[in-house]
């Protein structure tokens, strides 16, 4: 009996030990609060690469939810990120919500794509509205971009706020996000309007989906603590333009710099706002993609490749920056699902600032 339970003994420290569950790359540790990310182009950008690394930071059994308006997978970083998701899915028991809007797969190829994504994101809970869950607006779309993690290796949770669908063609554009780490109230304000998502896709007739008509559209609220907020469209209030009234310029002043970024401008209010703006005295910088409106042409805009939407403000008395998915057109506040960032982390104003400084000054006159 001796020999036999040696030989067992023996038996059990030869025997390799278990070999830990496989992990992608995650994200260095993080402070609280708002963090900036930039993407002029690139595949290996900061928010490229810190996309996959914020998926790869859940912690075992957290929930991941991944909004967009559409998900092609059709390159190397999206077949990357899709990879690491199914991976913290199934190694680490993360749960894995997607959701995006139908419309964005219409077209000659839209049927190929629909697929290839159905497939690509089959271990993932996927829903979808084919416009607007909470819009009846014809043409509206279900146009925002955020990943939020109930929980993080690091503890707390964790919001992106991109600009960025998830397509190699966006990554080649210029995008940017906002991380924000630790706000509770603000990822639940997030995880909620992700949950109403949801609940209109299983039921395009229920409360949660919301669709009335753009003159019926609830006043828009900010979410949040500690500096940092956001507010959902659609919308029949304006937070940018009411943003915009309160800010002031001095001719004098040391900082007096407002720059807008965005592929349309078409918004009477915001436009209105920036004139009178640079009237007191402010550099006023309208960065656009697409040949401007009549009404924005009234501000000199610059046109690049650019499909960010952001608004700088750095003033004497503010410094504040508002960036998301909404470009600013009043279809895409009153109509469409759109999310918008609020922060004024000084860090994150100096960031944008300096992004934006490199882009005017290889942008040309549209």
């Amino acid at each position: 009996m001796l020999l036999i339970l040696a030989a067992l003994l023996v038996g059990l420290a030869a025997a390799p030990a278990a070999s830990a569950a496989p992990r992608c790359t995650s994200l260095a540790r993080y402070s609280s609060g708002a963090h900036a990310w930039f993407d002029d182009r690139s595949a290996t950008s900061q928010l490229v690469v810190g996309i996959d690394r914020l998926v790869c930071s859940a912690a075992d059994g957290a929930t991941i939810d991944l909004k967009s308006w559409f998900i092609y997978v059709d390159g190397p970083a999206i077949k990357h990120l899709v990879a690491d998701l199914a991976l913290m899915h199934r190694y680490h028991r993360v749960r894995v919500n997607v959701f995006v809007g139908r419309s964005g797969y219409s077209g000659a190829h839209g049927p190929a794509a629909w697929r290839a994504f159905r497939h690509a994101f089959s271990f993932a809970h996927v829903g979808s509205c084919y416009y607007s869950c909470r819009s009846t607006t014809p043409g509206s779309v279900e146009h925002g971009k955020w990943v939020a993690v109930s929980r993080l290796r690091q503890g707390g949770p964790a919001v992106l706020s991109t600009s960025a669908n998830f397509s190699t063609q966006q990554y080649e554009t210029v995008e940017t996000g906002i991380l924000v780490v630790g706000n509770l109230p603000l990822y639940t304000a997030f995880r909620q309007r992700f949950a109403s998502f949801q609940a209109c896709a299983l039921d395009a007739s229920s409360a949660a989906c919301g669709r009335v008509a753009t003159a019926d559209q609830p006043a828009a609220q900010w979410f949040g603590e500690r500096g940092v907020y956001v507010y959902f469209a659609p919308a029949s209030t304006d937070p940018v333009t009411e943003a915009l009234r309160k800010v002031t310029c001095s001719p004098t002043g040391t900082h007096r710099l407002v720059v807008l970024g965005s592929l349309f401008l078409t918004r009477r209010g915001v436009v209105a706002q920036l004139a009178r703006l640079r009237e007191e005295g402010c550099r006023v910088r309208v960065l656009l993609e697409h040949v401007p409106s009549d009404l924005a042409e009234t501000l000199d805009p610059r046109c690049l490749l650019n499909h960010d939407k952001t608004l700088l403000i750095h003033t004497a008395t503010t410094r504040l920056v508002i960036s998301g998915s909404e470009n600013f057109g009043p279809g895409s506040l009153h109509s469409s699902g759109q999310q918008m960032v609020r922060t004024t982390a000084s860090a994150v104003v100096a960031g944008y600032e300096r992004f934006y400084a490199t882009l005017w000054a290889r942008s040309k006159t549209c």
